[in-house]
């Protein structure tokens, strides 16, 4: 269970923005010749701790990702991160099996969370792409991108005229 004040959530290894809202949103969309799900909730995945706690200390990933969580805590007190901007970038992502079509996102002062990993750590840490996954092949099961090279090699842009995105 989360350990952060809403609207911030701390679930399985990732600190995220939750309950985003849309407008209406069909439940199905064709994309890439796969028939799509549309996700029940929609959230930013903003940084996955368990991930980089691992590149940070392979030996105590569970200790890091506690640190990481704190820093978190004290660093969104000073600059919250939830005036995030939807960009008009769609992009289709495609793991093995899994497929998913997401649409990019900016969150200001996030860069600046990862300096100050970067400096704690002294560590050479991925800056995540923010994004919101809309649709997935399978129902409800998303695809993590770490990195901004994960996010170029798993993904392609795509056009989605028909999605009208409007933040509630």
């Amino acid at each position: 269970m989360s350990q952060l004040k809403q609207p911030y959530q701390y679930e399985n290894g990732y600190i995220f923005l939750a309950d985003i809202g849309f407008g209406e949103l069909p439940d199905l969309i064709n994309a890439n010749g796969y028939e799509l799900h549309k996700k029940s909730e929609f959230h930013i995945s903003l940084v996955c701790v368990k991930r980089l706690a691992l590149i940070i200390n392979e030996a105590e990933p569970e200790k890091v990702q506690a640190e990481i969580v704190e820093l978190f805590e004290g660093f969104i007190a000073d600059k919250p991160l939830e005036d995030f901007k939807l960009l008009p970038k769609f992009r289709f992502v495609e793991r093995g099996d899994r497929k998913a079509v997401i649409v990019i996102t900016e969150a200001p002062n996030l860069a600046d969370f990862f300096e100050l990993l970067r400096g704690k750590y002294d560590a050479d840490l991925p800056e995540r792409p923010t994004h919101i996954t809309l649709y997935t092949l399978q129902p409800e099961v998303g695809i993590g991108i770490l990195s901004r090279r994960e996010l170029e090699s798993d993904s392609r842009p795509i056009e989605m005229p028909n999605l009208k995105l409007t933040k509630e």
